[in-house]
């Protein structure tokens, strides 16, 4: 990965709005950069919540459905991390729900683990 794209990547995954906006103006092309393990932009912002970056990648064309090396989707990013704004954003833009990893798993396998783990954490 060249340093460019770690940058943006970062950006991402920080919440760095400005230098993601700044980059992408200089370099669209960032937009479906991947690390060594297959993340872009879109799946680091999905697993940290960013609900607002996430929202504007996909207004300027980020593909939801790019796999990382393991085959997870941004939609399993956000699942997994029980980031459901995100998750809603990105049944909205219509990614495959059933979109499966490497191991098999389905984004609503996740869901249903964290939505038992919710229930029995609040005692419901």
């Amino acid at each position: 990965m060249d340093e460019l794209t770690g940058l943006f990547l970062t950006a991402a995954e920080e919440g760095d709005f400005a230098k993601l906006q700044q980059m992408y103006a200089n370099n669209p092309e960032l937009l479906m950069a991947q690390d060594r393990d297959g993340y872009t932009a879109l799946h680091r912002a999905a697993y940290n919540d960013r609900i607002e970056i996430c929202k504007w990648l996909l207004e300027k064309g980020a593909d939801p459905e790019i796999r990382t090396c393991d085959g997870w989707t941004a939609l399993h990013c956000a699942a997994f991390w029980a980031n459901y704004e995100v998750v809603a954003i990105l049944l909205r833009h219509g990614v495959d729900v059933n979109s499966r990893t490497e191991i098999r798993k389905v984004v609503f396998n996740y869901l249903f683990v964290l939505r038992q783990n919710c229930s029995f954490t609040s005692g419901n």
